[in-house]
């Protein structure tokens, strides 16, 4: 909870950290995927809706580039009647799963690799400790820098 009352003393209603751990040396996606994060760019992180039926962020893999940037028009339309429409979005979500699954996990054509537009500040395998260091440090350093900040405009007043 520390590190979110931070996040709030600094100015933040919150803040979301996940793609950051995808290229640690506990996560169990596959060494090509890590690869992949920590050499991942601007122009790598594309949106699409085709793999949940809703915009998320993957990394542009050969499949990716291949494949249309939404889900089907068939399934669009069936996903817009009300009494399908639940089986429909499970339909999807379902089948998108097992795909990212099996991406993240096995050797297969069909990679589907999420991440963030932060994933380019992951420039190397870390550890998930290092991480949090990095994360506490830079909080301590803002922390600081806002005090400076504060007591400034205060004698400029």
């Amino acid at each position: 909870r520390g590190f979110y009352d931070g996040i709030e003393k600094l100015g933040a209603d919150g803040c979301a950290l996940g793609s950051i751990f995808l290229a640690t040396t506990e996560s169990d996606i596959s060494e090509e995927y890590k690869n992949a994060c920590i050499y991942a760019t601007d122009k790598e992180i594309v949106e699409t809706s085709k793999i949940l039926g809703f915009p998320t962020n993957v990394l542009k893999t050969n499949f990716i580039r291949r494949s249309s940037k939404n889900i089907s028009l068939g399934l669009k339309m069936l996903s817009k009647a009300e009494k399908i429409k639940p089986k429909v979005v499970h339909y999807i979500l379902k089948n998108g799963f097992n795909k990212i699954k099996l991406a993240a996990t096995e050797n297969t054509t069909e990679k589907i690799w999420f991440a963030g537009t932060a994933i380019k500040h992951s420039t190397k395998i870390r550890s998930v400790s290092s991480i949090i260091n990095s994360i506490s440090d830079a909080y301590v350093f803002l922390k600081k820098e806002k005090t400076v900040m504060s007591r400034s405009i205060s004698r400029e007043s």
